[in-house]
């Protein structure tokens, strides 16, 4: 899975601010997991912050590759990466980690509800989402290709709602989904939830604490031209914690 991720300086990211903040500005002795980690650079990052290790997982075979040769290059030994689809991580396999990135993962997912729950039980402290969100109102933005009507689906026969996203024609090569970094992996159509809908799905699968991140003026993370509410930044925590920030 590509990770949707912008290729601006990496430490003045929000993303990256509101995951040290919430770690209390130190990730020494913590685990962190990377998700559709692209070429590498928010792990490599991560990893010198200190961590105990950085887990990245990429699924295109040239991102994966430039991974290694970035760690190859820095030799570090705190990060890992593995070559592999976001929808197949699972706990019995990578374990338990004190911290989850999912940058631009989310919607590029048909199933959000079965990854959800599988990091739910691999992360510890908390889990940051950055992610599309579907709108209530319809507009036409024709890169995101998004359905006309709002859709209910059943998750574990909870009601969830959010429309239905084309990330490429089933007719597709394996070279053509391949080379589109933009896109999801495995599936040709993705379902992206509504704002609540995510959090209330956030909420069921463990974490009783989810926060918004609100973006500073002039910080837009859609680069389509979507309003602003289209792309959420949320915290997910596993616990309550009073002393804890929204960035």
């Amino acid at each position: 899975m590509p990770s949707g991720r912008s290729k601006g300086t990496v430490f003045l990211d929000l993303r990256v601010k509101t995951l040290m903040d919430h770690s209390g500005g130190s990730l020494t002795g913590k685990r962190v997991l990377d998700l559709g980690c692209l070429e590498g650079g928010f792990s490599l990052y991560l990893a010198k912050q200190g961590a105990r290790e950085v887990v990245g997982i990429e699924a295109r075979e040239l991102n994966y590759e430039r991974c290694l040769l970035l760690k190859d290059l820095f030799k570090l030994s705190n990060l890992t990466f593995h070559k592999s689809d976001v929808r197949m991580v699972r706990k019995d396999w990578l374990g338990e980690f004190d911290i989850i990135f999912a940058g631009g993962i989310l919607y590029h997912l048909d199933d959000p509800y079965v990854v959800l729950q599988q990091l739910s039980q691999m992360v510890k402290d908390f889990l940051l989402v950055d992610t599309h969100v579907a709108l209530r109102e319809y507009r036409i933005f024709p890169k995101h290709k998004l359905s006309r009507h709002i859709t209910e689906r059943l998750f574990e026969g909870e009601t969830y709602f959010g429309r239905w996203a084309t990330e490429f024609q089933p007719t597709a090569s394996h070279q053509e989904i391949e080379e589109s970094n933009w896109s999801s992996w495995g599936n040709a159509k993705s379902f992206w939830l509504l704002e609540e809908s995510l959090v209330r799905m956030l909420m069921r699968l463990g974490f009783p604490n989810v926060s918004k991140v609100y973006n500073t003026p002039g910080y837009n993370r859609c680069a389509e031209g979507c309003p602003e509410g289209c792309r959420v930044i949320l915290v997910a925590k596993k616990t309550w914690n009073l002393s804890s920030t929204t960035g």
